[in-house]
């Protein structure tokens, strides 16, 4: 045993490395890259400059969800992935890392005087949001409530919502993403009409491990969602997201449901 001891020679280097390891597991902290997971940290990542993108998608039947995935290519244009109808229950929504956020109050009204003919009652929920490469969602926005038509609208309660990544402070110099401007409107129609509109809006600033200066990421993601006082429930889900500065490896992603 003496004599391999003896051949064994640790480098100060592995004495250096093996102190850090031992010092992250003492503490309980991730090396930050791991803790964070953000696609800046990838060598082979790109860089694109600021542009606004915008897609809609079609409302599915009852129990599926209509999603599309796009992308920026090395050249920085766009690639429209396909639209897709699944089960609801093979949408992976969980992320990696924490999320802050907030609901806003549903815009509601009611008909007053109680139809002749009964109402049929219809849920959407409309959402967007941005992923790095590794599984953590950075910003979402979200349109979701319920409505009752006849051939008119007889009642709606349309609220939303958003959520942004957020760090630790220290190590990290910021705090990650942080939510600003936000809000949820009524854009158009109403009761008694055939249709009403929504407008639910949020900017995401970000001062962080891959910024301190808080210039270079900001991103503003807007939803636009009617209901339609249709016999099969219809409604649409558009969106639109605006950026400072785009990584090759993100992904914005939207989805659509009944």
């Amino acid at each position: 045993m003496n004599q391999i001891r003896k051949l064994i020679k640790v480098s100060p280097v592995m004495k250096l490395s093996t102190f850090f390891l031992f010092m992250i597991f003492l503490t309980g902290l991730q090396p930050i890259a791991a803790q964070n997971g953000s696609a800046a940290e990838s060598q082979k990542d790109w860089v694109c400059p600021g542009g606004t993108l915008s897609t809609s998608l079609p409302v599915p039947p009852r129990g599926m969800v209509s999603t599309r995935t796009v992308t920026l290519d090395k050249n920085c244009n766009p690639v429209y992935g396909a639209v897709q109808i699944v089960p609801i229950t093979q949408v992976v929504t969980a992320s990696k890392g924490s999320l802050t956020g907030a609901t806003f109050p549903g815009l509601s009204a009611r008909a007053a005087l109680v139809p002749v003919t009964p109402a049929s009652s219809w849920t959407v929920n409309a959402s967007q949001s941005i992923w790095d490469c590794c599984g953590i969602q950075l910003n979402r926005v979200y349109t979701s409530g319920s409505w009752t038509e006849n051939g008119l609208i007889q009642s709606y309660s349309i609220g939303g919502g958003y959520q942004a990544h957020s760090e630790n402070s220290p190590p990290s110099c910021g705090h990650g993403w942080s939510p600003a401007n936000s809000s949820h409107t009524q854009t158009g129609g109403g009761v008694g009409q055939s249709s009403v509109a929504f407008h639910t809006h949020s900017d995401f600033s970000y001062i962080g491990v891959f910024d301190c200066s808080g210039a270079t990421y900001y991103n503003t993601l807007d939803n636009y969602t009617t209901v339609y006082a249709a016999a099969n429930g219809n409604a649409t889900c558009n969106f639109t997201r605006w950026s400072r500065t785009w990584l090759g490896s993100w992904s914005w992603q939207s989805s659509c449901t009944h």
